[in-house]
Order: structure tokens, then C-alpha cells, then sequence
């Protein structure tokens, strides 16, 4: 009898913290490394001690997004609970959940203080996703389906389930949807709403279509997913979680740091954190912008090939995208650019494409640089990026005001079918590249070249590098239009010393 007593008492217990939806510090008392315990050689690959210092865990602090967030807000005060409430579905989705179970809207004000909305992406946000509705329109744009029960969603197909049932109130469940793009599309495919000059909704603008990218790529075909590449399992025998002492050991942890390209981001959080508070107290930034720096290095491949004629020099650079999507990808201020650079044997510049400033600003560039297969001026540049028109045809970098695009010139992924998936005409090819022979679909590739005139005699050194941005000096300028604490904090953070605004992806040099 004291047995089954025993038993009603853990399952009552259960069902009330199943209630709640939990912050990760919950989920820290088991999958969290002591040092020992989920550490191989020293480094910590428990699933909480990856995500603490990652775009994830931070996604509702993000500063930058705060301000365009209240700067979407400013620009359209009619649509503040809608404009915050959709933000924060993705941004903070389990606290999102919560608020929505009470039947109320979350929002920015609701943020403050609440510890479950400053966790950000956490553990919950992936982990409880139901399958049904995911890698359909249905189930992107925030719009996926929570499960109804206490089930929490893993990658192994014989968890332990009663540890996690007595101390949080769930169960944990093997899901093969929790490997799956589709699991990131829920977020990462976001459609904005088209207005016409009257304010009328009359459509769905692909404002980002990282999944449609991938889906159109060789690596769905190949069945190669996001998290095989964001998430890499880590090989070397471990167990996931600290209690109980019995826990089973893992040939594969998965990395929780699921780092992307966004430098800029996690140098605000480690060097700014005091100016806008981080919540939480314990995080290794530098180890993930070092991840993060390798990753990029890894997602394209340079190629320099130096051709002298009689009267001029030809540097033909080939670049080949290895990422599952475009590069960039993601939010459409992103962009990537040639810098190529010729000095001859005194040093003096010969030739120069795509200078960049401290602060990250393109030498010479205007508002809609178009793609180019041949450069000879030192006035082109080759910039890779996704430019949002407004219903008049004017670049915007208001989400709510875009209308179409003027631009979409990012490098393919390998494989890529433009009529190959059912959202093709979410990923197509916009502007000038359509035409350039150059820029390959199949391989993800792109050709450039730069002429300029040979010099009359001696030999010279020509350097080429690719450098991605995720936060131009244009976005940040445009936020000074408008007011607000978020806005102002974040103008604040980058007023004075900041770390760079660009990195290097990779480069190369020939003599």
C-alpha cells in the first residue's frame, strides 16, 4: 500500500509541474556538466552547458533585436500587440505558450523580470514541439503545435523516464522529428504580411526561408539536415545527464551550442553585457564566437586564379558555397562581399574592390550594389545579400513595409532546383544574377572577375577575401529615426568601442 500511496503521490506531484512550463535552470539539475560528469577531456558537452552561451539562450536579449523590434513597433503603433506577440513567439516561445494558455498575448513589457521569457530558445522550445503540422506552412512562421501531454521530445529511442517525471513533471519520449529540418522550420521560415498603399494585408512576404533553401537543395535530397550541421554529435562516449548515477552513456551528444554565423551578436553579450543585463551569470562566450568564427570559415571555399595579358590583369575568383541553404541566410540585412585588393612591389595599391572601413562600411558603396560577373572599377563591388523593396520599389529595411525584392543574389547551395520544392518561388533568384552564366545553381558556386590595366613592369600581390556581416552600419543608421529605450540602449551599446562589425569568412593570396 505505501508503494502505491508512493506512486499517487509522485504522479500528483508530476501533474502540477507539468503545469508550469519550466525555465532551463529546471532542466540544469541533471544535463548539466559538474565539471566531471558530461566533460570530455575538459570540455563541457552537457546539453545546458552548450546552449547557456548561445544565440539561443539569448534570443530575447538580443539587443539589436529588441531595438528593430520597437522600431517595427514605432513605425506601425496600431499593430503593437500583434507586431510584439509574433517577435516574441520565436524569440521567446516558451513564455509565448504560457501567456497564450491563459488567453492572453505576450508582450515586451511582459519580458521584464520574467524568467521564463529571458530564457529565450530554451530547452522546452524544441523539445516539446508535436510533429503534426511541421515542414508545412501551418507549422512555420512560430505557428507550430505544442504538445498536449507532459511528453518532452529526445533523440533516443530508451530514455530513462522516471527521473525526469518525479523531478519536473515530464516524460521523456524518443520523436525522430526532433533530428529533422522540419523541427527548424517552425522558426526559421518566417513569412512577414504584404500591405498595399491603403494598409490592406494582401499577402505573405518569405522574409526568411532558410528550410525552403535547404528543401531545394542537394542536402535534402541527400537527406542531410540542419542539425547535423549546427548540431554535430560529439563522437567520444558520454552520458547526458548527471543523476541519476546510473544514467546511461550516449556513443552520441549532440553539441547544444548550434552556432550560425552571428559574431557580431555574442561580442555584444560578452563585452556590452552590463549595459542591458544578461540574466544569467555563468557563460562562455568566447568559446562559442571561437565555434562560431570556425564554423563560418568551414561554409565557403575560396578559389584564386591570377590571368596577366598584354595589356591587363584578370583576377577570376570562384567561390563555392558548402552551407545546406544561401550564404548568407537568415534575416535579410545579412549580406557577404568580395574584398579584392592588387598591390604591386613597392606596396602601392594597383587595384582595390571592396574596402572596408572599422565600422564596417563598404568603400564606394550605394543603396542597391547589383551583382556583377565582370568588375574593372574600383567603384564595383560584389555584394551578396537579399534587398526588400516597398510597395513604391524603394529599398526598406522595415519588415512591415516590404513589398517585394529589388535583390536576391546569395550564393545557392549545392544542388539547388529554383522549380525543385513546393516553395520555390519563395527562394528564386532576383535582379541581375539571373543572367550571369557564372552563377551556378547546381555546384552553389559563383565566378567573378576583376580587370583591371597591367602595370608597366614588376610583379604583383593579389589578396581576395570574403567578409560576411550580419549587422550593417545601413541597419543601424536606419534605427536613429526613431526613439524608445530599446532603441536608444542599443544605439547606446555600439556608440563607443564595439568589437568588429564583419568577419572574414576566408581568403586567399597569390604573388
Amino acid at each position: 500500500m505505501k508503494y502505491i500511496f508512493g506512486f499517487l503521490l509522485v504522479f500528483v506531484y508530476s501533474q502540477s509541474i507539468a503545469q508550469e512550463l519550466v525555465t532551463s535552470n529546471t532542466c540544469a539539475q541533471c544535463h548539466r556538466s559538474d565539471g566531471v560528469v558530461l566533460s570530455v577531456e575538459g570540455e563541457d558537452v552537457s546539453p545546458v552547458g552548450g546552449w547557456m552561451a548561445s544565440v539561443m539562450a539569448f534570443a530575447s536579449q538580443d539587443p539589436y533585436w529588441r531595438a528593430k523590434m520597437a522600431a517595427e513597433v514605432a513605425d506601425r503603433p496600431n499593430m503593437k500587440a500583434e507586431i510584439e506577440a509574433e517577435c516574441l513567439t520565436c524569440h521567446a516561445p516558451v513564455a509565448t505558450a504560457a501567456a497564450r494558455a491563459d488567453g492572453t498575448p505576450y508582450s515586451r513589457e511582459k519580458l521584464e523580470g520574467h524568467a521564463l521569457g529571458l530564457d529565450g530558445v530554451t530547452c522546452l522550445s524544441c523539445h516539446r514541439i508535436a510533429p503534426e503540422a511541421l515542414g508545412t506552412k501551418a507549422g512555420m512562421s512560430g505557428n507550430f503545435e505544442w504538445v498536449k501531454d507532459e511528453t518532452v521530445y529526445g533523440p533516443y529511442k530508451d530514455p530513462l523516464q522516471r527521473p525526469m517525471l518525479m523531478h519536473t513533471g515530464f516524460i521523456p519520449r524518443f520523436g525522430t522529428h526532433i533530428e529533422s529540418s522540419e523541427l527548424c522550420a517552425a522558426c526559421h521560415n518566417l513569412d512577414t504580411p504584404i500591405f498595399d498603399a491603403n494598409d490592406k494585408v494582401i499577402g505573405q512576404f518569405p522574409e526568411q526561408t532558410v528550410y525552403s533553401e535547404w528543401l531545394a537543395s542537394g542536402y535534402a535530397e541527400a537527406g542531410e539536415t540542419c542539425q547535423q550541421c549546427h548540431m554535430p554529435g560529439l563522437s567520444n562516449d558520454s552520458r547526458i545527464a548527471l543523476m541519476p548515477p546510473f544514467a546511461r552513456v550516449r556513443n552520441t551528444v549532440w553539441n547544444h551550442r548550434i552556432v550560425g554565423g552571428n559574431t557580431f551578436l555574442l561580442s555584444l553579450l560578452k563585452y556590452k553585457r552590463d549595459a542591458f543585463g544578461v540574466s544569467r551569470g555563468e557563460f562562455d562566450f568566447e568559446k562559442t564566437i571561437e565555434d562560431t568564427r570556425a564554423f563560418l570559415a568551414s561554409a565557403v571555399e575560396l578559389n584564386l586564379d591570377v590571368q596577366s595579358g598584354p595589356d591587363s590583369v584578370d583576377v577570376v575568383v570562384q567561390l563555392t558555397n558548402l552551407t545546406g541553404h544561401k550564404f548568407p541566410t537568415g534575416y535579410p540585412e545579412r549580406r557577404a562581399w568580395l574584398h579584392v585588393r592588387v598591390e604591386d612591389e613597392q606596396g602601392q595599391v594597383v587595384f582595390e574592390s571592396g574596402a572596408v572601413d572599422s565600422l564596417g562600411n563598404i568603400r564606394n558603396e550605394t543603396a542597391v550594389m547589383p551583382h556583377r560577373d565582370l568588375i574593372n572599377s574600383d567603384r564595383q563591388v560584389q555584394i551578396y545579400e537579399m534587398i526588400p523593396a516597398n510597395f513604391n520599389g524603394e529599398r526598406t529595411r522595415r519588415l512591415l513595409r516590404v513589398y517585394s525584392k529589388i535583390k536576391d543574389n546569395r550564393l545557392l547551395p549545392n544542388g539547388f532546383r529554383e522549380h525543385g520544392s513546393k516553395y520555390s518561388k519563395d527562394v528564386r533568384v532576383v535582379g541581375e544574377a539571373i543572367k550571369d552564366r557564372n552563377f551556378n545553381h547546381e555546384e552553389g558556386s559563383d565566378q567573378v572577375t576583376y580587370r583591371f590595366a597591367k602595370p608597366l613592369k614588376g610583379s604583383l600581390r593579389v589578396s581576395c577575401e570574403l567578409i560576411y556581416q550580419s549587422v550593417p552600419p545601413g541597419a543601424i543608421e536606419d534605427l536613429r529615426r526613431f526613439d524608445g529605450q530599446d532603441v536608444l540602449q542599443f544605439l547606446q551599446i555600439v556608440k563607443n568601442a564595439i568589437p568588429p562589425m564583419y568577419e572574414v569568412v576566408v581568403n586567399a593570396t597569390e604573388i
